[in-house]
């Protein structure tokens, strides 16, 4: 048995009382527009509120690599805590870096990527939060049967002048501003591959390059991931080679600057070393 409404009686289309009462709701808000405004822009809030941030990250142990079909890696490790921490989603793509540059340039979604250096060209077409990280000097590498072309080479400065010794890099990525310099001063000498580190050190391996730039925190992680033994290579550290650069979260211009500030008081209150080194 069905019961009779509060406010009238049932019919094919619900009771008639109630529906009186929603008509006479709406002339009420016919009168007043702002009302409708108002609860317009909360909708259309709530759902911007709600929209994921695509975040996107290269294939580069330790820093950020796939494990178990999950992104994993010690800044994928930070920027998952300051997302948590300006109670920001994020869903995740692991492309090559010159597709990450083409997306920042081109998507019109919210869209960041993880640890990037700044530097004048991309500040012309991205926003970047504040630093989450700073290299140690990067250190050169190569092959340990290669040694006798490096015995007279002192400096980094005298090494990227030399012009029988090729260095290997990767199309796309900033070695930080000097060495940046350097190497545009010498780029008819410099083979550039547009994969990635493992493909570049297993290039290095086969002799097609006689030395390439890495960070000291990825050395051992980059050997095994591609399958070499560290003993195959000589390490090099050079004074002139400065400390490196701070990396950024960077993103478009989709990301509002509300979430962007978000972002960085997340860094501000998660931040413990002084250098901004890292977030632990």
């Amino acid at each position: 048995m069905s019961m009779m409404p509060k406010n009238g009686y049932w019919t094919k289309s619900g009771p008639i009382g109630m529906k009186n009462n929603l008509l006479s709701n709406y002339r009420s808000l016919d009168r007043h527009p702002l009302i409708w405004l108002g609860l317009c822009l909360y909708f259309v809030t709530s759902n911007l509120a709600a929209e994921d941030i695509t975040v996107s990250y290269l294939n580069r142990p330790p820093y950020y690599y796939t494990y178990n079909k999950k992104p994993a890696g010690l800044l994928i490790k930070i920027q998952q805590k300051i997302f948590k921490k300006a109670k920001l989603t994020s869903k995740y793509r692991q492309i090559p870096p010159q597709r990450i540059l083409f997306e920042l340039k081109n998507l019109k979604i919210p869209y960041c990527s993880i640890g990037w250096f700044k530097t004048t060209q991309r500040e012309k077409f991205a926003q970047f939060s504040l630093p989450i990280w700073q290299d140690n000097p990067s250190i050169i590498m190569y092959l340990r049967s290669a040694k006798e072309k490096f015995t007279e080479v002192h400096s980094f400065h005298q090494l990227i002048k030399m012009k029988n010794l090729i260095p290997g890099i990767i199309e796309g990525f900033s070695y930080g501003e000097v060495i940046d310099d350097l190497l545009d001063e010498q780029n008819k000498h410099v083979l550039t591959i547009p994969t990635n580190q493992k493909d570049l050190v297993k290039m290095l391996a086969a002799g097609r390059m006689d030395y390439i730039i890495v960070a000291p925190e990825e050395v051992d992680s980059l050997l095994q991931n591609a399958d070499l033994d560290k003993s195959l290579f000589i390490i090099r550290h050079f004074a002139d080679i400065p400390m490196g650069n701070k990396r950024y979260i960077i993103c478009n211009r989709q990301v509002r600057a509300k979430d962007l500030d978000r972002i960085n008081q997340a860094i501000k209150t998660l931040i413990i070393q002084p250098s901004d080194k890292a977030i632990e």
